[in-house]
């Protein structure tokens, strides 16, 4: 069974500025808005089955909507006469800021620093200190202890 689309015909009219959208363009519409609601479902991993889709998402929907269903042929360049046209988003596909609204929306956060344990529970170096030279030659070089009783190996 196919999940309704996430954003209604009507709020892609009222963003297109168009009402009513009727007869074959508006069978395209709805296939638009399908097939970007399946996008959309498949990147963020939810299918908002028994609850509304945020707000974030409901706008990437009827954003991609719109273009796609402004550019249905992905014309990448037009010109008629001293006109001309050239589109940098093209076919259907999220553009990064979308895919950032969609992360954050479902509470997905990409691209933060985080850290990684590295050890398996081995016991933790307490650091020694090594001189360089006789005082005051030099400072001491901090050296890590391995041994059991906790003195500087060297």
């Amino acid at each position: 069974m196919a999940l309704p689309s996430l954003a209604t015909r009507e709020q892609l009219e009222e963003g297109l500025g168009v009402a009513p959208i009727t007869g074959l363009d508006a069978t395209r519409a709805e296939a638009v808005l399908f097939r970007v609601s399946s996008l959309v479902r498949s990147y963020a991993g939810r299918t908002w089955e028994t609850t509304p889709a945020p707000d974030a998402v409901v706008t990437v929907v009827l954003e991609v909507a719109q273009r796609v269903y402004l550019n249905p042929r992905n014309t990448t360049t037009a010109g008629n006469g001293e006109f001309s046209a050239a589109y940098a988003i093209v076919g259907l596909s999220l553009t990064d800021e979308e895919k950032r609204a969609i992360d954050g929306a479902v509470g997905r956060r990409r691209g933060s620093l985080g850290s990684i344990e590295t050890t398996r529970g081995d016991p933790v170096c307490t650091t020694g200190y090594v001189p360089t030279g006789p005082p005051p030659a030099g400072y001491d070089f901090p050296w890590c202890a391995l041994d059991g009783d906790g003195t500087v190996g060297w």
